[in-house]
């Protein structure tokens, strides 16, 4: 009788035990998942947001990233480009500053140097002038409100003062003939003149006041024919002012009705329906071509740097940029010199932008998601080699509203003897470096930054008053690198007088990277060398 009921209750056990594992199994999340997940929901949120890339859509991303999104969503918002980094990132540019939110992923960020230098302006172009300024209004031409574009003119030209005896209407057409014909009659008056009638002895005399009387003559009326040549070319300059002035003007009228009949979507539709047309190249004798022989300049060329960071500035705060740009960034495993660079810092420099640099899955999910909504450029700097990687997570961040403050760092170990600061992939280091201190008695404190600009110093300054000692992790080279401006901010700060010993930087080796697995190992930050760095900071104290 005790039979079934056990084997009743042995089932039950084994139910309870998937179930348990299937919740344990729900609290991981990989990075790429979190990533994709975030798109969705953003997506799905604001139908302004749009994908457009290499390879995001039919193939699902070269990392699987946007997997399934473009059979959700369908071509119009989630976008295959051509391979020219240049372009797409000018279409994004071009659609952010007409109100939509594009996410334009690159494949890798070292392909981000083919869009960081355009400077082309999205169509319609508007007018430059040596002396240039914003207009309001302009004869009679008020700007309202609803014109997307701000036109830029030059101010309006005044006629020349050339006296009140001018009549527009009187204004002939002189002709450059009429004065030479003018010039030859006075010189042939000028020659008929007779000498008077002089005697003999007096021959030498007459012929003196013959010529100087010719000289007086010829240079009187050349000098009043020069004053007449001079009063009709004021009048001719003033015409061909009044003319470009007219042109200037249907010219302007012309932008602003362009303006307002913009549409973004139609603009991204039409270009690359162009590409799809001329299709670029790939393959030649069975090889596939390198990227720079492939790239092809789009019509519209706008970049990271020049448009997107500078657009809400040099357009007086009227001209937000809401785009992303993401894609993995730093070092792989076996992808040599040339794609292997970490920009945390290139991008960084530049006033703005927002720089963002996530480790585990909640930062990918919680900041991506910040990302899409925040009104300017964000530079979303992923790592390859994490893309695969599990972290545990909360079920609060699984939430469609959760995210995560842009300029806030997080402290993923707290500890006392020393601070650890790191980004990124270089954070997995400084946790496994931490463990191993621990293990010989240091108590070792990890940050994680999350965000590279804007940098969040409160956080390293407090961590370094309790600890007294700091040390930077970054896979980056070490030369004007995230680590050197956090020692820059620490020295220019109290928190310096804080420091029982000097901040000691953790980078990549200032080379570039090697292609060899093993030498590629050795240029890149260690969890030894950072329990190297530690050791010497302390010199044994605890």
């Amino acid at each position: 009788m005790m039979k079934p009921m056990k084997m009743v209750m042995s089932v039950a056990r084994r139910g309870l035990s998937t179930t348990a594992s299937r919740s344990l199994a729900a609290q991981q999340m990989t990075v790429r998942d979190a990533l994709n997940s975030a798109l969705d929901e953003e997506m799905a949120r604001d139908e302004r947001v749009f994908i457009l890339g290499e390879e995001v859509a039919q193939y699902d991303g070269a990392y699987k990233v946007s997997r399934g999104l473009w059979k959700k969503y369908g071509d119009k918002r989630v976008i295959d480009t051509p391979i020219t980094e240049m372009g797409f990132a000018g279409i994004a540019v071009g659609a952010a500053m007409a109100g939509l939110r594009p996410v334009c992923e690159f494949m890798t960020f070292n392909f981000s140097m083919q869009a960081i230098d355009q400077g082309s302006l999205l169509k319609p172009t508007l007018s430059n002038s040596t002396s240039m300024r914003l207009m309001h209004s302009y004869n009679g031409l008020t700007r309202s409100n609803n014109i997307p574009i701000y036109a830029v003119v030059r101010p309006q030209i005044n006629p020349l003062p050339i006296g009140d005896v001018l009549n527009k209407k009187q204004i002939g057409d002189p002709t450059k003939q009429n004065w030479l014909d003018e010039i030859g009659d006075i010189l042939n008056e000028i020659n008929q003149i007779r000498a008077p009638t002089v005697g003999k002895t007096d021959k030498m005399e007459a012929a003196r006041m013959i010529v100087v009387r010719r000289r007086k003559m010829k240079k009187h009326k050349l000098k009043k024919l020069r004053r007449k040549m001079k009063f009709e070319w004021a009048k001719v300059r003033q015409r061909r002012e009044m003319r470009k002035e007219k042109a200037f003007q249907a010219k302007l009228i012309a932008q602003i009705k362009d303006a307002e009949a913009f549409n973004a979507e139609k603009f991204v539709a039409d270009k690359l329906q162009k590409a799809k047309e001329t299709p670029l190249p790939r393959y030649w004798k069975g090889r596939r071509l390198p990227a720079f022989i492939i790239k092809e300049k789009l019509e519209t060329q706008l970049l990271v740097i020049n448009s997107a960071a500078k657009t809400f500035y040099m357009s007086a705060g009227q001209v937000n940029v809401p785009i992303v740009f993401r894609g993995p960034n730093g070092a792989a495993m076996g992808v040599g010199a040339q794609h292997s660079q970490c920009f945390a810092a290139w991008y960084a420099h530049c006033p703005g932008l927002k720089v963002i640099s996530p480790y585990d899955s909640e930062d990918a999910r919680g900041l991506l998601k910040a990302a899409i909504r925040d009104p300017d450029p964000v530079v979303f700097l992923e790592n390859e080699v994490l893309y695969g990687s599990s972290y545990p997570i909360d079920p609060k961040v699984l939430d469609k509203d959760f995210v995560l403050p842009i300029g806030k760092a997080k402290i993923m170990k707290p500890g006392k003897n020393i601070t650890i600061v790191a980004h990124s992939r270089a954070v997995e280091i400084s946790l496994q470096a931490a463990a191993e201190l621990a293990k010989k008695g240091i108590d070792a404190e990890v940050i994680n930054l999350r965000s590279i600009r804007p940098l969040d110093v409160e956080t390293i300054f407090n961590s370094v008053r309790k600890t007294h000692h700091l040390i930077t992790v970054e896979q980056g080279w070490p030369q004007s690198g995230v680590g050197s401006e956090i020692c820059a901010r620490v020295m220019e700060d109290e928190t310096f007088f804080h420091l029982d010993a000097p901040v000691w930087r953790v980078c990549g080796v200032d080379v570039p990277m090697p292609y060899a697995k093993t030498l590629e190992a050795n240029a890149l930050p260690q969890p030894k060398d950072v329990i190297e760095a530690a050791t010497k900071i302390l010199g044994g104290k605890k």
